[in-house]
């Protein structure tokens, strides 16, 4: 522990509830700014749903549809993955072949 730890608290304990206020005071601008942020993002997803409307899209259709994209991507995806796996299996299986035959 410091040594002066305890003439620190001394000195700052006056403060201490004005530290408080400030705390609570950016407490309260960061739930104002998540508010806001909030707030804009609905108004711009009703303004969005609104266009894709007027353009003839049914909003909740258009979401499934990007859901099902999102669904078929990421089994994609895996599939790549457990290719290229497959793929080095093979390879390595090669190789050892290689090297196999190399050593006769």
């Amino acid at each position: 522990e410091c040594p002066h730890a305890k003439q620190i608290e001394a000195a700052l304990k006056p403060y201490e509830k004005l530290i408080g206020e400030a705390e609570q005071v950016g407490e309260n601008f960061a739930d104002g700014i998540d508010e806001v942020a909030e707030n804009f993002y609905n108004a711009l997803d009703e303004v969005s749903n609104e266009i894709l409307k007027l353009e003839g899209i049914d909003p909740k259709q258009l979401e499934a549809a990007f859901k099902e994209a999102e669904k078929q991507a990421e089994e994609a995806a895996e599939q790549a993955e457990e290719a290229g796996e497959e793929n080095v299996v093979e390879k390595a299986a090669e190789n050892a072949e290689e090297k196999s035959a190399e050593g006769e």
